[in-house]
């Protein structure tokens, strides 16, 4: 008799959990149903004219900004790159074929930046289980296609993080995840906090059941430490900002603590990455840590005023990575330590 009771609570406790998944999805969709419902009851009412927030010039000016400096950098060492990349994979590439990406990629940035600033706040509340679903969805497509061997994905130093797309190109699949994540969070969260229930043992174990899976398909199935690392500071910045108990945010950071560490220490080139960084200059010079040795090379070698635009030593072939990962090292190289910093600065500015 104790089995089947055990049973029919196992059972109970199964539907219980999926029919209050099913009410989370449920109650986010319809929000935008019952705020149109309301409109149309105040169809016949007179109508209030609300004045428009004015534009944040600050995000605009500061974003302006880093455009501009990108353009100057990604134009100023394509020539170099692609003649690297000719002269090894005897090719003729233009020159400038990284600007031009670069230059597309943008444009379509700007387009969408403009689109999404029109779409109205409460779209974005809607369609935020269609992201949390797209972003799952293609993140589970690209496992199977990198366990199946897939030509499909894209595999770049034994991570498998990229989906390769017709006329396309690559697309980083995590990125598409930690949006829909934050989009959904948002949307969740919110009416958690309406509810007086962000601090409940029900909001944690249904926030979990969507961070958990998608922190553990970006770390072990992507191999991807340092996207997950920022999905996590982005869910703990959101969580911070809708007023977590400090309690519950004291534990979540041990956690996170002790599992960053565990999967740091099952990984020899992360922990190869970790000695590095600890040893700062004593670490010796190897294929491990020659990307930090070059890109460090590069900072220096900008000084204070830099070596000035399109006179780039490092990104002759010495730095590896030099259009996205070492990136950084080239703009203080260019610009020196002056500007560079001002570059920062206008990050944390926007």
């Amino acid at each position: 008799m104790d089995r089947y009771a055990n049973y029919h609570r196992a059972k109970s406790a199964k539907t219980g959990f999926m029919a209050n998944l099913k009410s989370i999805f449920g109650d986010i969709w319809r929000g935008q149903a019952n705020s149109n419902a309301k409109r149309r009851s105040s169809f016949n009412q007179p109508r209030t004219i609300v004045r428009k927030h004015r534009p944040d010039y600050r995000l605009l000016i500061g974003l302006s900004l880093l455009l501009m400096v990108s353009l100057i950098v990604i134009y100023s060492i394509s020539p170099l790159k692609v003649n690297i990349e000719n002269y090894y994979n005897d090719k003729q590439v233009n020159p400038l074929y990284y600007f031009v990406k670069h230059l597309i990629i943008l444009s379509i940035g700007l387009v969408g930046f403009f689109v999404i600033s029109k779409a109205p706040l409460k779209i974005w509340y809607k369609f935020s289980v269609f992201f949390l679903g797209l972003g799952f969805g293609l993140a589970i497509l690209l496992v199977i296609l990198g366990w199946s061997g897939s030509s499909l994905a894209s595999s770049v130093n034994g991570a498998v993080r990229w989906l390769k797309l017709p006329l396309i190109g690559t697309l980083q699949v995590s990125e598409v995840l930690k949006f829909g994540l934050l989009t959904f969070l948002a949307a969740f969260w919110s009416m958690m906090v309406k509810q007086n229930k962000f601090n409940s043992l029900y909001n944690l174990i249904y926030s979990s059941v969507f961070i958990i899976p998608a922190l553990l398909l970006i770390v072990i199935a992507q191999n991807d430490l340092g996207t997950a690392i920022s999905l996590a500071m982005m869910v703990g910045i959101m969580a911070w900002s809708a007023g977590i108990n400090k309690k519950i945010a004291v534990i979540a950071i041990i956690v996170m603590i002790l599992a960053g560490s565990l999967f740091i220490a099952v990984k020899p080139h992360r922990r190869a990455r970790l000695a590095t960084f600890l040893q700062g200059d004593n670490a010796p010079t190897n294929d491990q840590n020659r990307h930090s040795f070059e890109a460090r090379i590069a900072i220096g070698s900008g000084g204070a005023f830099g070596l000035g635009v399109g006179k780039s030593i490092q990104a002759a072939g010495y730095l590896p990575e030099l259009i996205n990962d070492s990136v950084f090292a080239i703009v203080a190289e260019m610009f020196g330590f002056f500007l560079t910093v001002g570059i920062v600065l206008a990050f944390v500015y926007c």
